[in-house]
């Protein structure tokens, strides 16, 4: 993992992305695809997501990504930020 301000800022996105549901409060939830029956999030809150994510860490996050399932949980989304922001992709 890396460093803990990516963390408290990705969990600034997802807190304004998703309103009232906390996935913090467990943090096995945090492995948990987002879009699935256990979370239940919208598609509109991962575009959301999506979108914040790279304005905010001036990134852009290859569609190989998301075709991978690599933006699909909240520790998912952390490890890509991480490594486009580190220049390892």
């Amino acid at each position: 993992m890396c460093g803990g301000l990516i963390e408290t800022q990705l969990r600034g996105i997802f807190a304004a992305a998703l309103d009232s549901e906390d996935i913090f409060d467990d943090f096995a939830k945090l492995d948990m695809p987002l879009l699935g029956n256990v979370l239940g999030l919208k598609s509109r809150h991962l575009l959301f997501i999506y979108e914040a994510v790279q304005r905010n860490f001036n990134i852009n996050i290859p569609e190989q990504f998301i075709v991978e399932g690599r933006f699909n949980t909240f520790n998912n989304i952390m490890e890509c930020v991480c490594q486009l922001r580190s220049g390892n992709e």
